[in-house]
């Protein structure tokens, strides 16, 4: 049988190559492909991959977008899936000009890490930034309703610690702490 558009009434439309649907859409906007149903907005049997250079998939990965530019360079984004030890990890890299900045974000188990291959606390975020800070907050509106950060911590009796301060090779230096209601 030679490839084909095949449209089915209500059942929306699938593309064919032989006995083989290769992708399929349903009437209600759904598409799936090389799956088996169209029963999400994008259902993909395999990695989904948008690339205008044609390059492909690598091991581990669910999602691959890449375009290349006239001058050469290919620019792009990786998210890919290890499992280890039952816990899923999902890694973001993103590459410019063809150089690949692995795990620029890194969701685990709840938790996340920015810079870092496996997050420690909730949120962890690690570099290491030569001649300038690791973090900025910006909320400045020039008015008085444009606040900081807040951090809530302690027992609810009015004690704990608020923020611990380590040393370049992690030793504890001080802390923030508050006692009494």
């Amino acid at each position: 049988t030679a490839d084909r558009l095949g449209i089915r009434g209500e059942a929306g439309i699938a593309f064919s190559s032989g006995t083989n649907t290769l992708m399929r859409m349903s009437s209600g906007g759904s598409v799936g492909i090389g799956a088996a149903t169209d029963q999400a907005i994008i259902a993909a049997a395999e990695p989904l991959v948008v690339t205008a250079d044609g390059s492909s998939v690598g091991t581990n990965e669910v999602a691959h977008f890449a375009y290349p530019q006239t001058s050469g360079g290919l620019y792009g984004m990786r998210l890919r899936q290890v499992v280890t030890s039952g816990v899923v990890n999902h890694t973001f890299a993103t590459y410019n000009n063809g150089t690949e900045y692995a795990s620029n974000l890194v969701l685990e188990g709840g938790q996340v890490s920015i810079g870092g291959s496996s997050p420690a606390f909730q949120l962890d975020v690690r570099g290491d930034v030569a001649g300038n800070y690791l973090a900025y907050f910006f909320n400045d509106g020039n008015n008085s309703n444009r606040y900081g950060v807040l951090i809530q911590a302690g027992a609810d009796s009015g004690s704990g610690t608020l923020m611990g301060f380590n040393d370049g090779d992690g030793t504890g230096v001080g802390g923030i702490t508050f006692s009494g209601g």
